[in-house]
């Protein structure tokens, strides 16, 4: 019997990962130190690591923003050979050149097989273009991540315009948040708590990879090649926040340096 044209998205990632867990290490939901957010299955399976991003809806699959920064970071933090499969329920679910260009295959599960399907649009190799990024993109979380006496003065001599003038990128405007010359400056006081500070974090994140980066193979490329030339630079982004609380929460600075690998400095106000 055909797997049923609508799922429940954790059943299906239980699907999925009980499945490759058949041929080697298998692991959901896994946690990774830079992201708030990774893959939905990791696996060490078939000669080679997959990171598998789950579908579970109907029809048409549009790529919210927050997929394809989600889905862009982890290409950044995952090693060079890992390859991202996205996985969807049945073979009627229309998938946009956009969001596919982002993955090296589609699979289509039902209830006693999966079948790989390579949908990639010609001419599109996303991960030849991540690693030309990567190096700036890693630079720029170094100096983020850094202690304040430890940060280098880099990005006040920042060669180039800022990478988001280069197709006018603009994410939507949210409270208390301003965008001036290609940087985020947010102020934040009201966190009161691990989950509220995860879920702001989680957003400012997506609005600074949108802001950096255009969300399609040729703009990344046209991204890397002025990154190289000199002729753009990525921006510092900066969120004022409240002094971290101490907690019994394991790894208490998470959000603090996920967003820093999305290029937000943190930078906390005076008590």
């Amino acid at each position: 019997m055909a797997y049923r044209r609508f799922v429940n998205r954790r059943d299906f990632v239980s699907l999925v990962a009980n499945r490759l867990a058949e041929y080697g290490l298998t692991v959901s939901y896994p946690d990774h130190p830079l992201l708030m957010r990774g893959p939905d299955v990791l696996s060490a399976a078939e000669d080679s690591v997959l990171a598998y991003f789950v579908y579970a809806g109907t029809g048409q699959r549009p790529a919210t923003s927050a997929q394809q920064v989600r889905q862009l970071l982890s290409r950044l933090a995952l090693p060079h050979a890992t390859e991202f499969v996205l996985a969807v329920p049945n073979a009627e679910v229309t998938v946009s050149d956009l969001d596919v260009a982002m993955f090296d295959y589609v699979e289509v599960w039902t209830s006693g097989s999966r079948r790989r399907e390579d949908r990639q649009p010609v001419g599109t190799d996303i991960q030849s273009v991540v690693d030309e990024l990567r190096s700036f993109h890693m630079r720029r979380f170094s100096d983020a991540w850094a202690a304040p006496r430890d940060r280098p003065r880099r990005f006040d001599q920042a060669r180039g315009i800022p990478t988001s003038e280069l197709r006018r990128n603009r994410p939507r405007r949210r409270p208390r948040t301003d965008i001036d010359n290609g940087e985020i400056y947010a102020q934040l006081d009201d966190l009161s708590s691990r989950a509220a500070l995860s879920s702001v974090m989680s957003d400012l994140i997506v609005d600074a990879v949108d802001l950096d980066y255009p969300m399609d193979a040729m703009g990344l490329s046209e991204t890397a090649r002025a990154l190289y030339g000199g002729n753009a630079h990525l921006a510092m982004h900066h969120a004022l926040l409240p002094p971290p609380r101490a907690g019994r929460a394991p790894d208490a600075y998470k959000p603090y340096r996920a967003a820093a690998f999305a290029g937000l400095r943190s930078e906390f106000e005076e008590v």
